[in-house]
């Protein structure tokens, strides 16, 4: 069976002539649960052309928010408690705000295009459940062009340091420009320490997780230490390029 589907432009990713302009709406939903915002007749007064966006104030509503777009009918829930930046598909600036509760809620009407964001903001010091951002990538690629890439390239031998109580140091490459990728595949946290010349870690220096691995900038350094006073870990150390 085919869903029903319908084809309608939006004014997302446009530029505006204006610049970048925000309408602030303030609704007081003690008076009405459900308010329609019509900014058409600021786009007729040339104050703003279009609503590509939302800032949503919902941090002292106990209840969640519902957000409906005119024409699209997209439907956005903001939860209790919460703060949000929403991308909106509109063709024209007019949207409806509904909740149960009555409070005012603050509600900001963009010509720019935004991230989409969700954030937990008990403004009333009330406890606030956990929002899941679902859509925010923990990792996002970058690529430059179809024949560069920054990833880390190991170019030197690698090295393997077994950690305890006692720093332990070992010489490195030193090459203009390098970076060092540093693993712990220990089951202790390591503090890590670099420099010209035989070097003593300390408990305060960069600390590595069990199994957590980082890029840094050796910055000519030429020796680096490692120390995990927790117990006895190891770490695996190599000297490249890029990141």
């Amino acid at each position: 069976m085919q869903p029903t589907t319908f084809v309608f432009d939006t004014l997302n990713n446009k530029f505006p002539c204006e610049g970048p302009r925000v309408v602030q709406c303030v609704c007081d939903f003690s008076s009405a649960t459900s308010f329609d915002i019509d900014l058409k007749t600021l786009v007729q007064q040339g104050k703003i052309s279009e609503v590509q966006s939302l800032f949503v104030d919902n941090a002292d509503n106990s209840d969640f928010m519902v957000l409906v777009m005119s024409a699209s009918n997209q439907r956005i829930i903001v939860p209790a408690y919460s703060q949000a930046y929403l991308t909106v598909l509109l063709n024209q600036a007019q949207f409806s705000a509904t909740t149960a509760s009555p409070v005012k809620a603050a509600i900001f009407a963009q010509n720019f295009p935004v991230q989409n964001c969700v954030w937990s903001a008990p403004a009333n010091g009330a406890a606030a459940s956990n929002v899941a951002v679902t859509n925010f990538p923990t990792v996002q690629m970058v690529a430059i062009s179809p024949t560069a890439t920054s990833a880390f390239t190991p170019t030197y031998p690698g090295i393997n340091l077994t950690t305890g109580a006692a720093s332990v140091n070992s010489a490195i490459v030193a090459a203009t420009g390098q970076n060092i990728r540093i693993t712990n595949t220990g089951a202790a946290v390591v503090f890590i320490r670099t420099g010209s010349g035989t070097q003593t870690a300390l408990a305060t220096d960069l600390s590595l997780a069990p199994n957590q691995s980082i890029i840094i900038n050796a910055n000519g350094a030429n020796n680096i230490a490692a120390i995990s006073p927790a117990g006895a870990s190891s770490v695996n150390i190599i000297v490249g390029y890029g990141e």
